[in-house]
């Protein structure tokens, strides 16, 4: 990869660096028309928006695709912690900072550059999610927060702003059409130009390491028995499907699993 695009590669990723455990935008503002958006691409079938931010020099995008996993799968993925830095490209660390509910955390991110005179940026994000039984998806909404919480560290430049979401949509067919959307202000003196070119990417490769991490079970183990006891899948997923098969017995274990999720908040 040539020194520019390596620049370019990382600009787009200091957009977000998500993730997410899985969290929040107002429907990651799906519910404004999709008109508004225009289509800038269309890779492994997965589709990729963009629109104006107003009063900004920068744009909002959107990338739109099916994953080949049930909705459960979908969201164990983003309910962890421990292996964002596999599921968000250049993520260099992820922390639990604060525990505040199911599914309201406060989050630490920092998105390695790839060159030693561009600064690596953080942010201190919190998180919301959604579950909309009745249309049978998930929203898992993130956005910057008061970032007194964790000082500014060396080496890194805190971004202006970063919200964004996820959208999980259970489909008839098992599978699961997901949809994600960011946009950021990364702060220091990069220029807005070269943000948006890079951050029109950010979408595309997001949905793909997503289609990549669904297959990793044992790397989501814990999550996927959290996810397990804490939701409510129903109508989500087929009649006899194991996330609504709760057996008493496994309570203990479940308990052991959530008291260790979090015990790994730096402020309890």
């Amino acid at each position: 990869m040539s020194f520019l695009n390596r620049v370019l590669v990382w600009a787009l990723q200091v957009g977000f660096v998500f993730s997410v455990l899985a969290f929040p935008v107002q429907e990651a503002g799906a519910t404004e028309s999709i008109s508004e958006w225009r289509e800038i691409a269309d890779e492994d079938g997965i589709k990729v928006y963009k629109r104006e931010v107003p009063g900004t020099s920068f744009f909002s995008f959107r990338g739109v695709g099916v994953v080949d996993a049930d909705i459960f799968d979908v969201y164990a993925v983003i309910f962890d912690i421990k292996n964002k830095t596999n599921l968000l490209a250049n993520c260099g660390d992820y922390q639990l900072l604060k525990y505040k509910g199911l599914g309201n955390l406060v989050v630490y991110t920092r998105t390695q550059a790839p060159v030693f005179f561009i600064s690596d940026r953080d942010s201190v994000l919190e998180t919301q999610v959604t579950f909309e039984n009745d249309k049978k998806r998930i929203l898992a909404n993130f956005q910057k927060t008061d970032d007194s919480i964790f000082p500014p560290v060396d080496g890194a430049v805190r971004t202006n702003a970063v919200k964004g979401g996820w959208i999980l949509e259970a489909q008839a067919d098992g599978k699961t059409r997901l949809t994600y959307e960011v946009n950021a202000d990364p702060g220091g003196l990069l220029p807005a130009w070269l943000v948006n070119l890079g951050s029109r990417k950010l979408p595309l490769n997001t949905i793909r390491n997503m289609r990549a991490q669904v297959l990793e079970t044992k790397a989501y183990a814990r999550s996927r028995v959290l996810v397990k006891h804490l939701y409510d899948f129903s109508n989500m997923v087929p009649e006899g499907h194991h996330a609504l098969q709760k057996d008493p017995a496994d309570e203990p274990r479940f308990q052991e699993l959530l008291k260790a999720y979090k015990s790994e908040a730096k402020f309890p």
